[in-house]
């Protein structure tokens, strides 16, 4: 999915053949923040800094697993502001208390048949 607002910066985002340093600009835009978060694989450490000092819980909820090295997982841990240490875990923790399941196999499934079909997931 593309953001409509500017899409040519959240296709940046997306681009495999972007730079880190373009990446880390980007990161100060919500549509480039929009492109970097759908890339795959992990991102590196300074494009994560960027990300956490521009975006907010909703970025920080789709910063977790492989996407991080283990420093960056420390700074998230540790980090200052609530909303982006917690953002995963509430994520989680909601997505439980809904019925949904987490895994994106699963989640398909589950959607289809319970209270979050409707919601719109990172």
């Amino acid at each position: 999915m593309v953001s409509l607002n500017h899409p040519q910066l959240s296709g940046l985002g997306r681009n495999p053949a972007a730079s880190q340093d373009v990446l880390v600009r980007l990161a100060a835009h919500a549509a480039g923040r929009h492109g970097i978060l759908l890339r795959r694989g992990r991102l590196a450490d300074a494009v994560v800094e960027a990300l956490l000092a521009h975006g907010d819980g909703e970025t920080a909820v789709r910063l977790h697993g492989d996407r991080l090295s283990p420093a960056m997982c420390r700074r998230i841990a540790e980090h200052p502001d609530p909303a982006i240490r917690d953002a995963y875990a509430d994520f989680v923790r909601d997505m439980v208390d809904r019925g949904c399941a987490r895994s994106p196999t699963n989640r398909a499934r589950t959607c289809a048949t319970s209270p979050c079909k409707t919601q719109t997931y990172p």
